[in-house]
């Protein structure tokens, strides 16, 4: 799974899981054994991007203003460049 960017990383957990994923679902989705989500969801859970309930995993309201500032960034770096 990983890009070589863990930025990018966290970055597409954190956006996949704007709606409740099992974490079956995230493995699958980003192509991740079983260790590595693991570790990615407790990082992203330590730093309150997700959360855990009894659905599974989700983008908190940290983690949306994380994507919406990443994206201003994205944006605003393209019309720089």
């Amino acid at each position: 799974m990983s890009s070589g960017n863990l930025v990018e990383d966290f970055a597409r957990i954190v956006s996949y899981c704007k709606t409740s994923k099992r974490r079956s679902q995230i493995m699958t989705e980003m192509s991740m054994s079983d260790i590595e989500t693991e570790a990615f969801t407790r990082i992203l859970i330590r730093q309150s991007l997700l959360e855990q309930n009894f659905n599974g995993y989700q983008t908190t309201k940290r983690g949306n203003s994380y994507l919406d500032t990443r994206s201003r960034i994205e944006v605003a770096m393209r019309r720089r460049f």
